[in-house]
C-alpha cells in the first residue's frame, strides 16, 4: 500500500510540474503583469485620403481576410466627416473596387 501511495504523489507531482510548465512556457506574446502601468502597442494601419487626411485603423488589419457583415474599427481624426458620416470603398489587392458604401462615427 505504501508503494501505491508513492506512485500516486510522484504522479501528482509531475502532473503539478507540467501544467507550471505549460502555463510559464514564453511563447512570444507580450503580458502584462497584474498592476502594471505598462500597455501593450495596439496594431493598425495609417491610411492618407486624398484630401491629405490621415485615417488610422485598427481592424480589419492590412492583407487580412475579411467576411460580410465587415466593421471598420479605427479613428479619423479632425471634423471633416458631415453628420458623422463618411465615405468608405472596400477594393482587392489590383485597386478594384469590391463595395462602397458610408460609415458612421461614433463619439
Amino acid at each position: 500500500m505504501s508503494q501505491l501511495l508513492r506512485i500516486i504523489l510522484i504522479v501528482l507531482v509531475l502532473g503539478a510540474a507540467v501544467l507550471v510548465w505549460v502555463e510559464m512556457k514564453d511563447d512570444g506574446s507580450p503580458r502584462l503583469q497584474p498592476g502594471s502601468d505598462e500597455q501593450i502597442e495596439e496594431i493598425q494601419t495609417t491610411y492618407g485620403s486624398e484630401k491629405g487626411v490621415e485615417l488610422i485603423v485598427t481592424s480589419p488589419l492590412k492583407d487580412s481576410v475579411v467576411t460580410s457583415p465587415l466593421t471598420i474599427t479605427g479613428e479619423a481624426p479632425g471634423f471633416w466627416y458631415f453628420e458623422a458620416t463618411f465615405p468608405v470603398t472596400l477594393v482587392n489587392w489590383d485597386g478594384l473596387i469590391i463595395a462602397e458604401g458610408y460609415a458612421t462615427a461614433l463619439g
